[in-house]
């Protein structure tokens, strides 16, 4: 099975080559299915890991990723649980935890697997998920990140909320019955203003 992300909204010059075309792989994790974009390269003395952020997904990133591969780098770009085509048991229980420990098993496994370096590049949140698995796992040659937010920081769930009060106070609101209740990401943070390209 191939993918086939989504790439028409972005400029000329960042449009992969047709030909380059990715492989979807499925990596078993707890019970679920992780969808990974691959594109292997035996002779590549460097392996990147792309990472999306909140509201993203692979086909989202494979512009960006597509650009390391042509460059000679084996790509490897996974949907994390509850994004793209990742097929997890129940979304609604999907917690950030779950975000960090799904990447940092999935670097562990890479680095057992390859022993060439591994560089991990994450975009927004993907940033910050990329510098811990990076910490956790002490297996990764280096991190590139568009952005290192910290939500447990009053000041950036402020930024982060589509309404100034959204980040800070939405969680003292909310009931404790409705912790299961799937809330989409445009609710909450204003999508257009992180990415036009997001199509989960």
């Amino acid at each position: 099975m191939t993918c086939t992300p989504t790439t028409w909204h972005f400029p000329s010059d960042l449009r992969p080559d047709p030909a380059l075309v990715p492989e979807s792989t499925w990596w078993p994790w707890r019970g679920n299915r992780i969808h990974v974009v691959r594109v292997a390269r035996p002779e590549a003395r460097v392996r990147a890991m792309v990472i999306h952020g909140a509201g993203g997904h692979a086909g989202a990133l494979w512009p960006f990723a597509a650009l390391a591969a042509e460059r000679g780098a084996e790509v490897v770009v996974p949907d994390l649980p509850g994004y793209g085509r990742t097929e997890v048991a129940d979304r609604r229980r999907i917690r950030y935890g779950d975000w960090v420990d799904c990447l940092t098993d999935l670097v562990r496994a890479q680095a057992a697997a390859d022993p060439r370096p591994l560089v991990l590049v994450g975009a927004s949140m993907g940033g910050m998920l990329a510098y811990e698995a990076a910490a956790r796992t002490r297996a990764v040659a280096a991190v590139v990140a568009t952005c290192l937010l910290d939500p447990r920081l009053p000041q950036a769930r402020d930024v982060i909320g589509r309404v100034r009060w959204t980040g800070r106070h939405a969680t003292r609101l909310l009931l404790p019955a409705l912790d299961d209740v799937r809330v989409p990401m445009r609710w909450i943070a204003d999508m257009g203003a992180i990415a036009a390209t997001s199509r989960n």
